[in-house]
């Protein structure tokens, strides 16, 4: 169990990737995560830049998120964007819970393609999401652009649950 919050955390790198600016789970287990989080980065000079506050891959399994994403972010100069807050990625890799509100986050790239502004699931599985996706955005000064809330491919499972039709998307781009 890990409670408290996460506030500006960074990775930085300059010619290789960067990813997690707060938490990176890579085939191993969170049981629950009591914790909001709040400006973490992960920025890549010409790299890959993903998962602002959490990466999760390589069979990583994440029982449980409760709290806030807010103003996390990630960018690049030179590659991808993926996951301004949450990156799940890979067959295998699972969250089982996300409850809580993104507000704020983004995905930048300067040269190249970006996805998912709040959260971006790339194969993975992410079996609920719970929470108001507010002003959450993508952006790349030169190519195509993929979700401004939420991004999901690969093949990957993300099922977003309106509990009592109480989820707000707004603001996004």
């Amino acid at each position: 169990i890990i409670n408290g919050k996460f506030i500006g955390n960074n990775v930085t790198s300059g010619s290789k990737n960067a990813t997690a600016g707060a938490i990176r789970n890579s085939g191993g287990l969170v049981n629950i995560l009591n914790a909001d989080f709040e400006g973490n980065s992960a920025i890549s000079e010409s790299g890959i830049a993903s998962g602002g506050a959490i990466y999760n891959n390589n069979n990583g399994l994440i029982n449980e998120i409760s709290g806030d994403f807010t103003s996390n972010y990630i960018s690049s100069n030179g590659s991808y964007s993926m996951g301004g807050a949450i990156y799940n990625a890979g067959d295998g890799s699972t969250i089982k819970n996300i409850n809580g509100d993104f507000t704020s986050n983004y995905a930048y790239s300067a040269a190249d393609e970006v996805y998912g502004g709040a959260l971006m699931n790339n194969g993975g599985t992410i079996e609920r999401v719970s929470g108001n996706f507010t002003n959450n955005y993508a952006r790349s000064d030169s190519k195509s652009v993929y979700g401004g809330a939420i991004f999901n491919e690969g093949g990957g499972t993300l099922n977003v649950i309106a509990d009592d039709n109480d989820i707000v998307f707004s603001g996004n781009y």
